[in-house]
């Protein structure tokens, strides 16, 4: 079965919060809302504002949002922050010239990054 992991997902649904919100909100609203861990939401709200998708203020009347427009932030730039480049396998990024998998593997991988890339965060509603 070919899945997101926790963490990706999550980090969808915190991105889908900040996006459809006109303020800032804070990560134990979102928490709330969606029922998700507190701690693992600031390790991805982390994450995410290092690779420029989110901006946080602190303080009274801060909290987190989306730092760019919502239709140009791919689930692929979404995954790719929290958990780095995707592969399907460790046999997509494999030079090996005798692999016979490898080739196939990496077209799949490709396709599915494709795909990822064209599926824009205003989408996710």
């Amino acid at each position: 079965m070919l899945k997101l992991s926790k963490k990706q997902d999550y980090a969808l649904v915190l991105m889908s919060k900040l996006s459809n919100s006109s303020h800032p909100i804070s990560l134990n609203v979102v928490a709330g809302e969606a029922n998700l861990p507190l701690s693992i939401l600031r390790q991805l709200a982390n994450k995410l504002r290092q690779a420029g998708l989110i901006s946080s203020k602190e303080g009274v009347g801060g909290g987190y949002w989306v730092a760019v427009d919502p239709k140009t932030i791919s689930f692929a730039q979404i995954i790719t922050a929290v958990d780095g480049p995707i592969a399907l396998t460790d046999c997509a990024s494999c030079q090996n010239k005798g692999c016979q998998t490898s080739p196939q593997v990496r077209k799949i991988n490709a396709e599915i990054i494709e795909k990822l890339h064209s599926i824009k965060l205003d989408k996710l509603d």
